[in-house]
């Protein structure tokens, strides 16, 4: 008898206790959301030079010309009947930029008058890999506005005015895609007769007297090309 009172007595501690365990139990409804986000820094995708600015001092003039048959005699780069040459500029943008952007031209040319219709210049798209440095449309350019108008057009589309065109361009608009890639050439035309009097020859010669002692520069061009983030 004192053995089954203990076993009641046992089991009925046992169901007080898991009783009071299952009472105690809490819960609680939990949800959660989790939002980010992040970025990377928009690409510029155009690498002309220092301060995004190419600019170049064409390479047009020599001081020999036609195997040394005109050639300075103090290094300088010089002009005369029968010189002609050529330069050839690429611009690339392998990437397009991801900002609105414009872009600004600027020629700088000088061409004495007492050159006038004599050096003659062309512009052309491409690449020069003749052996000849010569246009392939003639020289049809007398003016320095010509010659400023037909180098931004080659640049940006766009003739400008006074030497300076700008343009713009949306994000992810490329410029000038792979490559943009054009060829400036000058020539001095050599006459074809030997009348010392006669024009031509006769300017010519007095052009070549008086540069004996004004060494002054005649002709000069300078190319500058800038490229900036617009804010809207």
């Amino acid at each position: 008898m004192k053995k089954k009172v203990m076993v009641f007595g046992a089991l009925l501690m046992a169901t007080i206790i898991t009783g009071f365990s299952v009472s105690g139990t809490y819960a609680k409804y939990i949800s959660e959301a989790t939002a980010s986000d992040d970025a990377r820094i928009a690409k510029w995708g155009i690498d002309l030079s220092t301060n995004n600015e190419w600019k170049k001092n064409i390479d047009l003039f020599k001081d020999s010309y036609n195997g040394d048959a005109i050639k300075s005699n103090e290094s300088d780069d010089v002009i005369a009947p029968g010189a002609y040459g050529a330069y050839t500029l690429s611009v690339d943008s392998t990437t397009a930029p991801e900002v609105k952007y414009e872009l600004k031209s600027v020629i700088e040319a000088t061409l004495d008058p007492s050159l006038n219709d004599k050096v003659k210049f062309a512009v052309e798209e491409g690449s020069d890999d003749s052996s000849d440095l010569k246009p392939t449309s003639g020289y049809t350019i007398t003016t320095v506005d010509q010659l400023q108008q037909a180098i931004n057009e080659q640049l940006l589309s766009v003739a400008g005015s006074g030497g300076t065109a700008t343009k713009t361009y949306e994000a992810n608009q490329n410029a000038f895609g792979a490559e943009n890639t054009f060829t400036i050439y000058w020539s001095w035309d050599f006459g074809t007769d030997d009348q010392v009097n006669a024009d031509p020859n006769q300017s010519d010669t007095n052009l070549g007297k008086g540069a004996v002692s004004d060494t002054a520069k005649k002709v000069s061009l300078t190319i500058t090309l800038t490229a900036k983030q617009l804010a809207e």
